[in-house]
């Protein structure tokens, strides 16, 4: 099963200081998958990523270590949806 994290708004803090992320349910995101303005970014580990069968199509592959090198490259405009196993 994929956890799925999807930053539709922006993060924002719960009443104890933490931040709170949005998630999407693995049925959601099928039905917003063929939408353009939706762009589904892996962010597994490379030896988790390599190590899986699951993959989702057309999904493209970030190194999470590399955020502040690949996060300005994506349209502030598209809703981006982060997932890992």
């Amino acid at each position: 099963m994929l956890l799925l994290a999807c930053l539709v708004k922006p993060l924002s803090l719960a009443a104890d200081g933490k931040i709170e992320t949005p998630t999407i349910s693995v049925e959601a995101l099928k039905q917003t998958i063929a939408n353009k303005d939706v762009v589904i970014i892996d962010v597994r580990t490379n030896r988790d990523y390599w190590s899986s069968s699951k993959k989702i199509a057309g999904a493209k592959r970030e190194d999470p270590s590399l955020v502040a090198q690949w996060v300005k490259k994506y349209d502030k405009n598209k809703t981006l949806v982060f997932y890992c196993n």
